[in-house]
C-alpha cells in the first residue's frame, strides 16, 4: 500500500496541471462574486489554492470539480472531441 502522504500529493499536482491546462487552454476560468475571472486572475487564484491546501492535496479535486462545473465543461463531450481529432489524424 503506498503512504497516504503520496496519495495526497500525487491527487494534488495531478489536479493542479489539469487546472493549468483547462485555464490555459480550454477557457475555464474561476467565479469571483458570480462573474468568469480573466485566465491571468484564474491563474493566479490557482496558485492561492494550491499553497491553501498544500498540506491537502486530495482538496484540489474537489477545486478542480468545481472548476469544471463553473466553466460549463462537459467532460464527455470533450473525450468525444479528442476521439474524433484522433481518429481523422490517422
Amino acid at each position: 500500500k503506498q503512504a497516504d502522504a503520496f496519495i495526497t500529493a500525487y491527487k494534488g499536482s495531478g489536479s493542479y496541471y489539469t487546472m493549468r491546462n483547462l485555464i490555459m487552454f480550454h477557457g475555464a476560468r474561476f467565479l469571483k462574486n458570480g462573474r468568469k475571472m480573466s485566465e491571468t486572475n484564474s491563474l493566479k487564484e490557482l496558485e492561492s489554492k494550491a499553497k491553501l491546501y498544500d498540506e491537502e492535496g486530495w482538496r484540489m479535486l474537489g477545486v478542480l470539480k468545481q472548476l469544471i462545473k463553473e466553466s460549463g465543461i462537459n467532460i464527455q463531450g470533450k473525450i468525444l472531441e479528442w476521439k474524433k481529432a484522433k481518429s481523422e489524424n490517422k
